[in-house]
């Protein structure tokens, strides 16, 4: 008799477990070919294979260039799952189709986790039912996630001293594929990912920049770049922290700012340049320089891998951004205060 799928059922009684070796199979399920096929469906959401001369390589995954002439940078390519269990029902080809016909499960942790069960699916006006077979599971918790994404970026920082040593830079390309952000706003992106975790691997990663691909608002793909993102809410967050710390400190013009927010990214170990041009400094971190407008504006530029031009200088002399106790008052401010960042880059739809 089939039965409305009731939260944390489990049927499993008639499945099995089986642990035969399938070869060519990577860990998640997914053959070595299979493997680059998706890094390089990745990869084009952000670069366009038709702009680019591409080289399929390790180390990082891929090498572009625009021309042969060009000094080549590179990209490595990684996709975040909420779990394995998630990771193996997406890429182990019929997989929970075997397992909704009687199959055996690929993983222990699979037969202990994942529901297979007759279910009836009602449609939202109650109206229509149609009965079925269904795989289910509880995700884990969403901080948990945001774990592994700390986690993810901490891994490939450590890996990045083995890329190729000629390159210019190389970014890193994550793609989210356990979907927990399909109802956000771009406004809710920062609150979401920005622990304080997420900002110091991000703040120290050796990439320029580090793309998040995500779906947002239902069936909006967007990438976020979260270097750019950290600059952002650096720049904006520091006068107040500041004034914060040493009421009676006279605080620089804006453009002035910029010069001791650089020193203090130095003394805190983030690497950033200043540059100085007829509008006044623009501070540099990854792809991006940020400097204030005309009418109190903050500006960004995004540089999409190019050299910006403009002549480096140095931050301020010591002031009270050189202080420890200032880093622990900018961070009291962060989580005192919600900062809000109300963009994300659609993926262009020829690369959706």
């Amino acid at each position: 008799m089939q039965r409305e799928l009731e939260p944390g059922r489990r049927s499993i009684r008639k499945y099995k477990y089986s642990s035969d070796v399938h070869r060519g199979i990577t860990s998640h399920g997914i053959s070595v070919n299979d493997k680059k096929a998706r890094e390089r469906a990745s990869l084009a959401h952000l670069y366009d294979p038709a702009a680019f001369l591409i080289e399929d390589a390790e180390r990082p995954d891929f090498v572009l260039r625009k021309s042969a002439a060009d000094r080549p940078f590179g990209v490595e390519v990684t996709e975040l799952y909420d779990s394995e269990i998630a990771a193996r029902l997406e890429r182990i080809p019929q997989y929970p189709i075997d397992l909704m016909g009687g199959g055996s499960f690929r993983h222990k942790e699979d037969l202990e986790s994942l529901v297979v069960d007759d279910v009836v699916f009602t449609s939202p006006d109650g109206q229509r039912r149609t009965s079925g077979r269904a795989v289910g599971r509880t995700p884990p918790p969403f901080a948990d996630y945001i774990t592994k994404l700390e986690e993810r970026i901490r891994d490939k920082n450590s890996r990045a001293i083995a890329y190729r040593a000629d390159l210019r830079h190389v970014n890193l390309v994550i793609v989210d594929r356990a979907n927990r952000f399909w109802s956000a706003k771009p406004e809710h992106l920062y609150g979401l990912l920005f622990t304080e975790t997420l900002r110091t691997v991000v703040a120290r990663a050796p990439f320029r920049e580090i793309y998040f691909i995500v779906q947002i608002e239902s069936k909006r793909l967007v990438y976020v770049p979260l270097r750019m993102y950290l600059l952002v809410s650096l720049v904006s967050q520091f006068e107040s922290a500041l004034a914060l710390h040493s009421p009676s400190f006279p605080l620089p013009c804006r453009s002035g700012l910029l010069r001791c927010l650089h020193s203090y990214l130095h003394v805190v170990g983030i690497q950033s340049e200043l540059l100085e041009a007829e509008s006044g400094y623009e501070l540099f971190m990854g792809n991006s320089g940020v400097q204030w407008g005309d009418v109190g504006n903050l500006v960004v530029h995004d540089y999409a891998d190019a050299t910006p031009e403009g002549r480096r200088v140095s931050g301020c002399e010591m002031g009270p951004w050189s202080e420890p106790s200032f880093d622990n008052t900018f961070k009291d401010y962060r989580l005192a205060n919600t900062f809000v960042l109300t963009v994300a880059f659609d993926v262009p739809r020829s690369a959706a």
